[in-house]
C-alpha cells in the first residue's frame, strides 16, 4: 500500500502510528494521520497550513482522543478502513498531479475527501477553508517550482480575482455552468488561448468571468488550469500613469511578458478597446 510513498510521507505514517500507540489505540485513525502530518515542520502540507494561518494548537486540542485500553507499548498497530481509504485517495491525487510519489500534502488532500470526521472538524476549527484546499496545494507546488518569476508590473496594474474570492471579497456565482464549460473549452484549445467576450453592458460578461474564477478556486476545472489564478488588468490606471503612447506600449509589452513567463495566469482585460483609443 505504501510503496509509492515518499520518505516524508512515510515519516507522516510513522508519526501517525506513534500517535496511535501513544494513546493506547491499536488502530490508526484519520485523527492520528492528521497529528502525524502536523508533527513534521518540514513537509509541504505543514508549510501550506502555516501559510493559511491554521491554529495548530487548536487542531491538536480538538483532536485529543480518549485513550484506548492500556496494552504493551509493543502492541501491533493496524490502519483503520478510513485511513486505508485516505492513502488510496492520496495516491489518486498524486497521480492526477503527475507526481511519481505520494507526499504529505497528497495525504492531506485524501483526508479532506472524507465526507465527515473529527479530523475535518479540527481543521475547520483551526481556520482552514476545506473547499479551497486543493487549489492552495496546487498553487504552493507551482510556486515552489517557479521561485524566480517576478510580476512587478502585473502586481501594480491588476487585481487578483481568485485571491479576492478566496478572501470572501467577491460574490459567489451559482449560474452560468454551460457557458463556463464553453469558455474553458476555448481556453484549452491547442493554438489560441484568447477569448473575446462581446455584448451590451449588463448581459453578464463580468459574471461569466467570476463564474470561471469560482470554478478554479473550487477545483471544478481540469488540471491544465487547476493551479491558475484569474487576474483583471486595470486599464484605466495604466492609461492614467503612462504619460505617452510609447510608455503605454512599453508597459503593455512588459505586462504581456510577465503573464507569459508566469504560466499560471488567466488575464482578463475589461474594456480592451481603451488601449487602442488611448
Amino acid at each position: 500500500m505504501l510503496e509509492h510513498f515518499s520518505p516524508q510521507a512515510l515519516k507522516t505514517v510513522m508519526y501517525a502510528q506513534e500517535e496511535a500507540r501513544r494513546s493506547y489505540n491499536s488502530l490508526v485513525t484519520p485523527e492520528h494521520v492528521l497529528l502525524g502530518i502536523l508533527r513534521d515542520p518540514e513537509n509541504i502540507a505543514v508549510e501550506l497550513l502555516n501559510s493559511k494561518q491554521v491554529d495548530f494548537q487548536a487542531v491538536r486540542t480538538y483532536l485529543q482522543t480518549e485513550p484506548g485500553s492500556r496494552k504493551s507499548p509493543g502492541m501491533e498497530i493496524h490502519f483503520s478502513e478510513d485511513v486505508r481509504t485516505i492513502f488510496e485517495l492520496a495516491e489518486e491525487e498524486a497521480s492526477l498531479l503527475g507526481e511519481a510519489q505520494v507526499d504529505p500534502d497528497h495525504i492531506l488532500l485524501g483526508l479532506v475527501q472524507l465526507s465527515e470526521g473529527k479530523s475535518l472538524h479540527a481543521l475547520e476549527k483551526g481556520g482552514l477553508h476545506l473547499a479551497h484546499l486543493r487549489w492552495n496545494v496546487l498553487r504552493l507546488r507551482y510556486q515552489k517550482r517557479n521561485l524566480a518569476i517576478r510580476t512587478a508590473s502585473l502586481d501594480r496594474y491588476s487585481q487578483d480575482l481568485t485571491r479576492q474570492l478566496e478572501a470572501g471579497a467577491l460574490p459567489m456565482v451559482v449560474e452560468w455552468q454551460p457557458m463556463v464549460e464553453r469558455l474553458i473549452q476555448f481556453l484549452g484549445m491547442n493554438r489560441k488561448h484568447n477569448v473575446l467576450l462581446v455584448g451590451e453592458h449588463g448581459v453578464g460578461k463580468t459574471a461569466l468571468i467570476h463564474a470561471l474564477n469560482q470554478h478554479i478556486l473550487d477545483s471544478r476545472i481540469f488540471y491544465a488550469f487547476a493551479h491558475c489564478r484569474v487576474i483583471c488588468l486595470q486599464v484605466d490606471k495604466m492609461i492614467a500613469e503612462a504619460a505617452t503612447d510609447e510608455k503605454l506600449y512599453e508597459l503593455t509589452q512588459s505586462l504581456i511578458g510577465e503573464v507569459r513567463q508566469s504560466g499560471d495566469i488567466i488575464l482578463v482585460i475589461e474594456n480592451i478597446h481603451q488601449l487602442f483609443l488611448a
